[in-house]
């Protein structure tokens, strides 16, 4: 959970002056000193009103007092502390407060001396994984936009999002038969957990937004090349057929062998004749007063091995070419309505970064996250971003699946690194295997 934080000029004055109050609120910031920067963001108006006068105010007493000095520092440097500027002037700060607690409904903005009464923050509840099963649908909703209501960039990350949208894995085989033009899409069913979840937290994440105008929304997935193995073979194999059938057929060979090598619990047979579905082509050769059906009978008889025709082996290679794209298609359709105003970005990355170092260890994208980038902000969510139930309208209460606020450099590093990975290029077939 972020929260934001509203500090007066008012309450700093009485800070350097109350002694009982200065320990309550030194206490306050050394125990989250560590974390400061992840889990607060300090809020002002447009024009910078109340770090300027922070900076009057550490100008002219900060001398008085060493505590005071570092308080005061700590407000205005924007390395140490995260400050938002919203669209907006205010005339005082309760007008800033009621701005925020009731026209934008945000429940847990952090004031002073208010904060002191309730004292309700720890680095439990805030940085530990939160298990889905333990939280109602409004708190989820609530620690989501927690990192992403002052943003204007903000980044949904799913590496797995194929499977939830299409039936392209291997597991789905029986469907597809490793053919990839009979990939289907799923974005259709009325019982989507992924496009359901995706409407609900695109609309909570927009909703309560304070810079609607500005926001602009990126979901972002990768496709390993490795799991689209199964319809690369497919098409290799099939070209291989042909190749060694035709090799046969110019060297005068009776028979052909396949495969060529051992495959799992398939050994090298030899045949005599393709068939495409449509048409036979065989070693075997027509006698010269055969007739065409005794012919095909004996093409019938021979040792036939099934093969892809010549023309259903190019639309399989165009659609391998084009998995990307329909994929990428959609993700488009289901997402470019949830939103009458904004219409989200939709990225293909590599799965793997491209290594260029000889000890640069291998980078992949597994986990799945949502992002504030120009916050530098991010929420793991654990398993994946299909949180909810399409059937039953609930957040899924799986004890293994949890939300995670990231902080410090490695956990944010591994948030962010999809950033550094290539955009995805369909894998060229290379038919010499």
């Amino acid at each position: 959970m972020i929260y934001p934080l509203f500090i007066s000029p008012k309450f700093l004055i009485e800070l350097k002056d109350n002694e009982k109050l200065m320990d309550k609120f030194s206490n306050f910031v050394n125990r989250f000193k560590e974390y400061w920067n992840d889990i607060f963001i300090l809020i002002d108006d447009e024009d910078n009103s109340f770090t300027k006068k922070f900076k009057e105010i550490k100008q002219n007493f900060g001398h008085e007092s060493y505590d005071f000095f570092i308080i005061c520092d700590l407000l205005i440097n924007s390395s140490k502390t995260k400050t938002i500027k919203l669209n907006k002037k205010f005339k005082d700060e309760d007008e800033i407060i009621n701005f925020l607690k009731i026209e934008k409904k945000i429940k847990n903005l952090v004031t002073f001396p208010k904060y002191f009464e309730e004292d309700n923050i720890t680095l439990k509840n805030t940085l530990h994984k939160v298990l889905l099963s333990s939280l109602s649908e409004e708190e989820a909703l609530q620690r989501i936009i927690s990192v992403t209501r002052f943003s204007k960039k903000i980044v949904l990350i799913d590496p797995n999002l194929a499977d939830a949208l299409t039936n392209f894995s291997h597991q789905k085989s029986r469907e597809h038969k490793n053919d990839c033009t009979q990939i289907k899409s799923k974005i259709n069913d009325k019982n989507n957990d992924l496009i359901f979840s995706l409407n609900k937290i695109i609309k909570s994440i927009y909703a309560s937004n304070l810079f609607q105008k500005d926001i602009k929304i990126q979901i972002r997935t990768t496709l390993n090349h490795s799991k689209l193995n199964h319809f690369k073979f497919d098409i290799i194999d099939n070209y291989n057929k042909w190749k060694i059938f035709e090799d046969a057929k110019q060297k005068g060979f009776s028979k052909f062998l396949w495969p060529i090598k051992k495959k799992n619990t398939n050994f090298p047979k030899n045949y005599e004749t393709l068939y495409d579905g449509n048409k036979y082509f065989s070693l075997i050769n027509k006698d010269f007063d055969e007739d065409e059906e005794s012919y095909n009978i004996r093409l019938k008889s021979s040792s036939i091995l099934n093969v892809d025709s010549k023309i259903k082996l190019d639309k399989k290679k165009e659609a391998f070419s084009k998995i990307g794209e329909l994929l990428k298609s959609n993700m488009e359709i289901c997402t470019t309505n949830i939103l009458k105003d904004l219409k989200p970005e939709v990225i293909i990355n590599e799965h793997y970064k491209n290594i260029k170092k000889i000890d640069e260890a291998e980078q992949d994208i597994y986990f799945r996250h949502i992002l504030a980038v120009d916050l530098r902000s991010s929420m793991e969510l654990r398993k994946r971003l299909d949180i909810f139930d399409a059937k039953t309208k609930k957040l899924k209460k799986i004890n293994s699946w949890y939300l995670n606020l990231e902080v410090g450099p490695d956990e944010k590093n591994s948030a962010f690194n999809i950033f550094s990975h290539s955009l995805y290029k369909p894998e060229e077939i290379n038919f010499n295997r």
